[in-house]
């Protein structure tokens, strides 16, 4: 998973400095917006292009805002941004005006207009001229930025067996017995491999149909746009942290805005768990009936149980055969960490383990004292990570072998208290890192019936 750290351009290498154009209005401007002509003029306005002279050679006046855009694709270097002219007109003075002319002139105005769009949205990004289309807020370009990129377990144990669903039920008389068949038929539908989970299989399609609902959940979050950074996790999010002056307001901002990311992975987790153990118990459903010892069977039948019930006591008893099922219990747990930079380039990104955090603030952090606070606030966020009871934990030791005096605690192991309804301890597990999140659900098991007293019956 990574979590964006929300730094500010202006603090990495190369945008130090104010490199920007500052904004044209210091107290804030309402955004402009590009799907209208008077936000259009308006942005290349801002931007310094001012309309030119009306230079068409059809004795007509160009629109302002073609005239402005000619202007600012003067500056871009794209190939072909310049409108060139129509080539009827070349060399014919006074210029003879033919049928379809002006239309297809404007027509290739636009065109060329439409694709000044995407460099005008970066000027306008540079110059901090805020805009949106059509009244939504543009997406943010892939500014620089630090992530952090943590690592978790899916760990999955074996919890306790119960009755699933009421096949049928048989009734004795005192003393009495009955001898029946239980005649399981073939699945309902074919199982494959999908279907099997990651809770209790390692085969690579379930695992990538596990990841793929990951991202689908991330995105619906955060937008699809975080992912042109390239991210190779599952799963991304948003905190913003605020560096500058050493604030502990700042700081514990900071805390509870990655402990939020954290949630929304562990919730996207809980739901493709549940996705998948829907499926799996879907897959494993089959047609289970009981009969008497005549009882035909067919080339449907998977097999045929025969069983004896018995009832030793004085009053009549009824006798439920149930399907089983088995409780797994997932703990999904942070195990590592490490800091990844990230400005849209493939070929500058870089990822350290935390022990290298320094080298890496030193090559992308323009000013010692940011570096010095940034590295501060990772500290104190990976110290104040909530586990799955909402207690504070860290994932981090003193170090003093570190250049920043800290590392990551590769020996950090928890418990996870698994807990009946009544708040009371039922089994403890020991899993690596963090627990951030328990899930506990059930899976059916198949072929398996058993039989039980219907109490009250």
């Amino acid at each position: 998973m990574f979590i964006s750290l929300g730094l500010k351009r202006d603090v990495f290498v190369g945008f130090s400095g104010g490199n920007a154009a500052p904004n044209p209005d210091p107290m804030g401007i309402p955004p402009v917006d590009l799907k209208t002509e008077n936000g259009l003029l308006k942005a290349f306005l801002l931007l310094g292009f001012e309309p030119g002279p009306d230079t068409t050679p059809f004795g007509f006046s160009m629109p302002a805002i073609f005239r402005a855009s000619a202007a600012f694709r003067e500056t871009v270097d794209l190939p072909g941004l310049n409108v060139p002219m129509p080539p009827a007109v070349i060399g014919q003075q006074p210029p003879v005006i033919k049928p379809g002319m002006i239309q297809n002139y404007m027509a290739l105005q636009a065109n060329f207009f439409q694709m000044s769009l995407a460099p005008l949205q970066a000027k306008l990004r540079e110059a901090r001229v805020p805009f949106t289309q059509g009244g939504i807020p543009a997406p943010e370009d892939l500014r620089p930025q630090l992530f952090l990129v943590e690592q978790y377990q899916l760990a999955s144990f074996r919890g306790d067996l119960a009755r699933d669903d009421l096949v049928d039920s048989i009734s004795l008389s005192p003393g009495g017995s009955m001898t029946y068949k239980v005649i399981i038929k073939k699945r309902t539908s074919a199982s494959n491999e999908l279907t099997s989970t990651v809770l209790d299989s390692q085969d690579r399609e379930a695992k990538d149909n596990f990841n793929k609902q990951l991202k689908d959940t991330a995105d619906k979050r955060s937008g699809t746009n975080n992912y042109d950074y390239g991210f190779e996790g599952s799963f991304h999010g948003e905190a913003s942290v605020e560096i500058g002056g050493g604030s502990a307001d700042a700081r514990v901002h900071a805390r509870g805005s990655t402990n939020e990311v954290r949630q929304d992975f562990a919730e996207s987790t809980t739901s493709a768990i549940d996705s998948q153990v829907s499926e799996t118990n879907r897959s494993r459903k089959q047609s289970i009936e009981t009969g008497r010892e005549d009882t035909q069977t067919d080339e449907q039948t998977e097999s045929v149980r025969e069983k004896t019930a018995h009832n030793p006591t004085a009053q009549p008893v009824n006798v439920g055969i149930f399907l089983l099922k088995e409780e797994f219990v997932s703990v999904l747990s942070l195990v590592d960490v490490e800091i990844a930079y990230r400005n849209g380039d493939a070929n500058q990104d870089r990822q350290v383990p935390l022990r290298k955090l320094g080298e890496l603030l030193d090559a992308v952090i323009e000013r010692p004292e940011d570096r010095t606070e940034i590295a501060a606030t990772i500290k104190a966020l990976l110290e104040g990570i909530a586990d799955y009871q909402d207690e504070i934990r860290s994932i981090v030791k003193p170090d003093p072998s570190s250049p920043l005096g800290f590392s990551r605690d590769a020996q950090l192991r928890s418990e996870y208290r698994l807990l009946k309804s009544d708040g009371t301890l039922r089994r403890t597990f020991s899993v690596k890192g963090i627990p951030i999140r328990g899930c506990e659900r059930s899976l059916r098991r198949p072929n398996i019936t058993v039989e039980l007293p219907i109490a009250g019956i």
